[in-house]
């Protein structure tokens, strides 16, 4: 029904989005980070066994088509992580479609081909030389004959 059109969610998405959301939370609202979590561990208990009766009634694809939806909808909601990666590796799996499990070994064969196609940018990212920090500014108080100055911090 859907083939080639459809575009594999795989759980490394997932968890990129799942980190960039806690992430921002925590930065904007850290004191939600705790109803965060619990949300997100209720969702896991009662994931399985709505997934079940789901497949049950509905169908194995009717359950992967939801939990793309899902993921597509927690992507939205976090925004896009793309920009602030340095390498994304995204292999061509339009030739396979969502249902494709027989076929496991030749997408893995697929990911580890567009891997080593920028394994030669890895390894040059992780030859390049380490930037030094800067030299300490060694700062203490400042005083005068009279007492502090008006900044209490200089550089030595």
């Amino acid at each position: 029904m859907f083939g080639a059109s459809a575009k594999a969610v795989s759980i490394f998405d997932f968890c990129v989005t799942l980190y960039v959301c806690y992430r921002q939370l925590g930065q904007t609202r850290a004191d939600l980070l705790p109803w965060a979590w619990a949300i997100n561990g209720c969702a896991s208990v009662v994931a399985g066994p709505l997934a079940t009766l789901l497949a049950l009634g509905a169908g194995l694809p009717t359950v992967l088509l939801v939990a793309s939806a899902c993921y597509a909808v927690a992507a939205l909601l976090a925004g896009t992580w793309q920009k602030d990666a340095d390498l994304i590796i995204e292999p061509d799996i339009a030739c396979f479609g969502y249902d494709d499990f027989a076929r496991a070994a030749d997408l893995v064969r697929v990911g580890e081909k567009a891997t080593r196609e920028v394994l030669p940018q890895i390894k040059q990212w992780l030859e390049a030389p380490v930037p030094t920090a800067a030299p300490s500014m060694n700062l203490r108080p400042a005083t005068s004959g009279t007492g502090p100055l008006q900044n209490p911090l200089t550089a030595k």
